[in-house]
């Protein structure tokens, strides 16, 4: 049987809800404004930055080098919420929020970069030049991604130890 054609397949997509989810990065702070309880959040992003959770009792974030998962164990939803300061240089690319019946939320990120122009410097006047202007992205250097995280009290997982296999004898015993 011929294998269908790429515009003739089904899609299993299930739309966002209507309700939406803000996060904001701005000047070392990363916060959330949701219409809705939020029960889980993946941040995707570029940079690095050493990363301190700013949650609320109850709720565990978690990372590697450029995703961030953000999450409760109990039923304590958030909507207006500072998720986590840094240092270093941040860059949401990709979010998935989530209610607490596991529906993706249409997500929105804001980066507010735009304080370069309330700095105080002036090119026409000689002593201002250009290292005078801070660059907003950045909030300090950090030279890999690192993460600040308290003891949650998780069970801890056991090293594993390596099972030696020995290969199957293939003697035979000479009857059959």
């Amino acid at each position: 049987m011929k294998s269908l054609l790429k515009k003739d397949r089904i899609k299993k997509y299930k739309p966002r809800l209507e309700e939406k989810a803000i996060i904001t990065i701005d000047n070392g702070i990363c916060s959330l404004e949701a219409d809705v309880g939020v029960m889980g959040i993946q941040l995707k992003f570029k940079g690095n930055a050493e990363i301190t959770p700013e949650l609320p009792e109850g709720w565990i974030l978690q990372g590697n080098n450029n995703t961030i998962i953000i999450f409760t164990l109990q039923n304590n939803p958030i909507q207006n919420q500072t998720l986590f300061s840094y240092v270093g240089s941040v860059e949401i690319v990709g979010a998935i929020v989530s209610n607490d019946k596991g529906e993706r939320l249409s997500e929105r990120i804001k980066r507010n970069y735009a304080n370069w122009g309330s700095q105080s410097f002036d090119f026409s006047v000689d002593t201002s030049s250009w290292e005078d202007y801070k660059d907003t992205k950045r909030v300090g250097k950090v030279k890999k991604t690192t993460y600040n995280l308290p003891d949650y009290n998780l069970p801890k997982v056991e090293k594993k130890t390596k099972i030696k296999r020995t290969k199957a004898s293939s003697r035979s015993t000479g009857g059959y």
